[in-house]
């Protein structure tokens, strides 16, 4: 009762400001709640573009891509590149998908992202002989999380490979959002799962990285924060992805979590806009993430197309590498 009448308080009184439940105490005690500013410091960013190396792309229509593709995309957009692979194509042993994406950025000499994303109730559990769903058990289903894991990582030891734990747990769409059974606590859950997976990919010697909520703002900073402090010590990589056009406010937030994370290497496997296709944006916001963070590795690009029909390579083959090129080089392609 109590704490719902201080979400009640916090939600009339003082919607999106910074208040923890002290500070609500501290609210119906003293009339007083510190409120985060609107507007975010001006930072003064770069418009050139950082070295090469540090960028990459996201590529998910793997199966229509040749090796001339992939090295075209590492030249454009940078030698990180990044697909996904869901637990059910795991479960089934179905690595079609996964086993072109290696061999393609392999023989690119690019350096391989995988994010393993989510399940739904039904799909792919029949032909799976290590079955996860939302209706298990978090016992059963953390050792099944970890076996999957497993999996994974070992048929691509020694690639060099970063594995993702989860992407956009977050995301509240059937195939992204973290899904538990009813009445289970969500994030409690994805603290256990992501343990399991970091414990899975580490016993075939993986590269880890955190699960990559979808943007470090104000709604979220509290809750990202909380499961990173659970579950960091089994992640080599912070992750996380970044969708905003405010380049001040990117680096506000990614100041805050760099001074959390330290000295870990960090990466953004997503950023982008879907409102703009302006060179200076892309610029200033990448830099403003990597600014924030001591031991910045990369940033990935993600980047939308008008026509959602449109493949993924016919996408890169109209307008997406003149843009990626751009980004990534101060010279003309």
């Amino acid at each position: 009762m109590v704490e719902s009448f201080l979400d009640y308080v916090r939600s009339t009184y003082c919607p999106g400001w910074d208040c923890s439940m002290m500070w609500c105490h501290a609210l119906l005690c003293l009339g007083l709640c510190s409120k985060k500013s609107d507007s975010y410091s001006s930072i003064e960013l770069p418009t050139t573009a950082f070295p090469w190396s540090e960028y990459g792309c996201g590529c998910h229509d793997i199966l229509n891509l040749t090796v001339d593709d992939i090295l075209k995309i590492k030249n454009y957009a940078g030698p990180y590149i990044r697909t996904d692979v869901p637990f059910w194509e795991i479960g089934e042993q179905n690595f079609t998908r996964a086993d072109q994406f290696i061999e393609l950025v392999t023989k690119a000499q690019g350096i391989p992202v995988i994010v393993v994303r989510g399940w739904t109730d039904t799909l792919g559990v029949d032909k799976s002989d290590i079955k996860m769903t939302a209706n298990m058990s978090r016992e059963v289903r953390d050792e099944a999380c970890l076996n999957l894991s497993y999996r994974l990582a070992d048929r691509y030891r020694d690639k060099n490979v970063i594995f993702e734990g989860w992407n956009e747990p977050d995301h509240d769409s059937t195939t992204e959002g973290f899904h538990v059974s009813t009445g289970e606590d969500r994030w409690s859950a994805l603290v256990s799962h992501l343990i399991a997976f970091g414990k899975g990919i580490r016993k075939a010697n993986g590269i880890t990285a955190f699960a990559p909520f979808m943007t470090l703002n104000e709604t979220k900073c509290d809750r990202v924060e909380d499961v990173w402090r659970q579950t960091h010590e089994y992640f080599d990589y912070f992750s996380f992805h970044y969708y905003d056009d405010d380049v001040d406010k990117i680096y506000y937030y990614c100041k805050k979590f760099g001074d959390i994370v330290g000295s870990r290497s960090t990466i953004c496997t997503e950023y982008g806009s879907q409102d703009t296709k302006d060179l200076t944006y892309y610029r200033k916001a990448a830099y403003a993430i990597k600014k924030g963070f001591t031991n910045f590795k990369s940033v990935i690009l993600y980047v939308y197309d008008v026509n959602d029909d449109t493949s993924h390579k016919e996408k890169w083959e109209m307008r997406d590498r003149d843009l990626l090129w751009n980004v990534t080089h101060d010279s003309k392609p």
